[in-house]
């Protein structure tokens, strides 16, 4: 009954979900408290990880490859928007 539920309803249109790279991206980034031992999993180390790759990997994932799902958005996800960018903007 479920199956024929979810094939026969009528299709809805999705909501979409707002974004802010300032807010969603940059903010987290900007936070430099650090965890207390014990937090289990409310632990974050993002910030820290990021700071790494922008200052000694120097590498950053990116959407430019033509084998991959994300190819559509290789003209604005470069090196220079995914990772560049949110170097300077997280730690100047």
């Amino acid at each position: 009954a479920a199956a024929t539920a979810l094939f026969s309803s009528k299709p809805t249109t999705p909501s979409c979900v707002p974004s802010s790279f300032a807010q969603d991206t940059i903010g987290p980034l900007a936070n430099t408290s650090f965890s207390n031992a014990g937090c289990n999993l409310q632990c974050s180390s993002g910030r820290q990880w990021v700071y790494q790759s922008c200052t000694e990997f120097g590498f950053f994932q990116t959407a430019t490859a033509a084998a991959q799902p994300f190819m559509p958005f290789g003209s604005v996800l470069n090196i220079t928007t995914a990772g560049n960018e949110i170097c300077r903007q997280a730690f100047g």
